[in-house]
């Protein structure tokens, strides 16, 4: 079964592979010249994943995650241990990272396996053959929540989603500081950027700036039915 979207920017081929309960948004991006890739959040369904990868006929050399949220993890031991790779996150959403299997329980009744295979990010030298990697540090509905971004991409997990944003009601969580994070997000980027959210589909730069201009006083939540409130 192949990926849910498929899109190409540039040099880029970027496959969205909707995964689990929520429809968590996993990603495999792929540099076409080189056919290394870089995977974003892998929620769920590895099995999956990896078949995209293989169609590609991908070499993965990086692993990304925006936040520790166990929705958008589920998948990385098995990813971890196929392709040897350790993962990249922001150090501050450790303790999150290390409640997952917990929260997974709890919410799911799924076991998920996190592995220790960390790199933290800061000082993280993120190497590949496509462009270099950027991050925007964006905490908010996470501590170490964070965004990456290059040539006209940019993955921004729960942070910013089509016309939502992400719930400020959980633990590490703040509505002050994730409206700071995203308009901080929203000047870094040019206007042409395409975003692509951990849940929802994708939008440019400039549409978002137009949206949150109307709605920064009071964002609408992407809220998960069954999970919180």
């Amino acid at each position: 079964m192949g990926p849910d979207r498929e899109c190409q920017v540039g040099e880029f081929r970027v496959a969205t592979v909707k995964t689990g309960r929520w429809k968590e948004n996993a990603y495999v991006v792929q540099h076409l010249p080189s056919g290394e890739a870089v995977l974003v959040d892998p929620g769920d369904d590895a099995e999956r994943i990896m078949g995209v990868i293989a169609a590609f006929d991908a070499s993965p050399r990086v692993i990304l995650l925006t936040h520790a949220h166990f929705d958008h993890i589920g998948a990385l031991d098995a990813l971890c241990r196929k392709y040897g790779l350790p993962f990249h996150m922001h150090s501050r959403d450790l303790p999150l990272l290390r409640r997952a299997s917990l929260y997974a329980m709890s919410f799911e009744r799924r076991v998920i396996t996190v592995p220790d295979a960390h790199v933290p990010l800061e000082g993280a030298r993120l190497d590949w053959k496509g462009a270099p990697i950027s991050y925007v540090h964006t905490p908010g509905h996470t501590d170490g929540g964070v965004c990456y971004h290059w040539n006209g991409l940019c993955f921004t997990g729960d942070t910013l989603m089509k016309r939502l944003i992400g719930r400020t009601d959980l633990p590490g969580s703040s509505g002050v500081g994730l409206s700071e994070s995203i308009s901080r997000l929203l000047e870094t980027l040019a206007p042409e950027t395409l975003m692509f959210p951990g849940h929802g589909g994708t939008w440019t730069v400039a549409e978002a700036r137009e949206w949150w201009a109307l709605n920064q006083a009071d964002p609408p939540e992407y809220l998960m039915e069954g999970f919180g409130r």
